[in-house]
């Protein structure tokens, strides 16, 4: 399965501390899953319309499920809650670790996670017209990202 891939690839990664490597995959990833997704849509209007769209069908194709939560501060900053973000949720349980236990090594073991999906995103908003800075936040107590 790709969680399989994904683990290896963070892991090879990470050892190499290419971090930047594992976020310009994910960003080619996006851009290229995108261009397929969309071949045979109509081009979206706004940018409300771009996030809706990630949120519901993208999501749904990439992730199995859509947001929970889109938010808007009308001037130009979207978050997006997953309160079940699946690549991330099993980090904590079987999935390779950070070196201690504390929280602060958990935290730092989430993170890895995130490189790639916050690379996806981004290909995915940049082929969808929307030239962005994609930041990932994950708390360890709920697995929320």
């Amino acid at each position: 399965s790709f969680e399989l891939v994904f683990i290896e690839l963070v892991g090879y990664c990470h050892s190499n501390g290419e971090y930047q490597k594992l976020e310009d995959i994910g960003y080619q990833v996006g851009y290229k899953f995108v261009e397929r997704f969309t071949r045979d849509k109509q081009r979206l209007s706004s940018t409300l319309d771009v996030f809706k769209f990630l949120c519901k069908d993208v999501w749904q194709n990439l992730f199995g499920k859509t947001v929970d939560k889109l938010q808007t501060n009308h001037k130009g900053v979207f978050v997006l809650h997953d309160n079940s973000f699946k690549w991330v949720s099993r980090v904590g349980s079987g999935w390779p670790q950070g070196e201690s236990e504390t929280e602060s090594g958990e935290e730092l073991s989430l993170k890895r996670y995130l490189f790639f999906p916050s690379g996806l995103i981004r290909g995915v908003l940049m082929n969808l017209g929307l030239n962005c800075t994609v930041k990932a936040e994950c708390s360890v107590s709920d697995g929320t990202a």
